[in-house]
């Protein structure tokens, strides 16, 4: 790893810190902390290399993690090892009021502190509102099932497990059936892992 790349990623996890975020796994540039009973707030560092050795950039992502609803799919279609994604998430420069693709550069020689700090001082002004929407359940599973922010290939897996949690088993397996039949004949990886949801 670059000498820019691992300063940038030690002041990040330094100012995330400072916010109670902790990093989920070593080696990964995944943070958390709990945001509500059951509910983990979570930031995802997606980073760029692009530009190096001039140029670093991170581009973060604020999310929920909601450890029963994550437990069940874990359970349907997991590898065995312990997941840590988010169940829902969103780059922050979208929940700016800009509203749009954002990434924090770091350059050599640059405060990496004060970049850092300011992206963090921005999940806790404007993140922690999407992230305190999406720790009531209620408004999680609406999002699951119907929202915009849940892309197609994961709606499938994710809006089953919402409806099966808010008591809708008929509609839980209209939806895994729906699935079914959109990817029946393939044997491509996706379609073995989801065949399961059906039991």
């Amino acid at each position: 790893m670059s000498g820019l790349k691992s300063e940038a990623l030690a002041a990040c996890e330094t100012a995330l810190r400072d916010t109670d975020f902790k990093r989920a796994r070593r080696g990964n540039n995944i943070f958390m902390r709990d945001a509500a009973p059951g509910v983990r707030a979570w930031v995802g560092l997606n980073t760029v290399s692009a530009g190096l050795p001039t140029v670093f950039s991170i581009n973060p992502v604020v999310g929920v993690r909601h450890e029963e609803l994550e437990g069940l799919r874990e359970e349907l279609c997991g590898n065995g090892k312990p997941d840590i994604n988010p169940t829902l998430a969103r780059p922050l420069g979208y929940l700016l009021p800009e509203g749009q693709y954002r990434e924090w550069e770091f350059v050599p020689g640059g405060d990496h502190a004060a970049v850092a700090e300011k992206f963090c001082g921005l999940i806790e002004e404007y993140g922690s509102v999407f992230i305190s929407r999406l720790t009531d359940w209620a408004e999680l599973s609406r999002e699951l099932e119907y929202g915009t922010l849940v892309v197609d290939h994961v709606r499938p897996t994710v809006a089953p497990l919402a409806k099966v949690m808010n008591g809708d088993g008929v509609g839980a397996l209209a939806v895994i059936d729906a699935e079914l039949g959109r990817i029946a004949g393939q044997e491509d990886f996706y379609t073995r892992a989801y065949r399961p949801f059906r039991g």
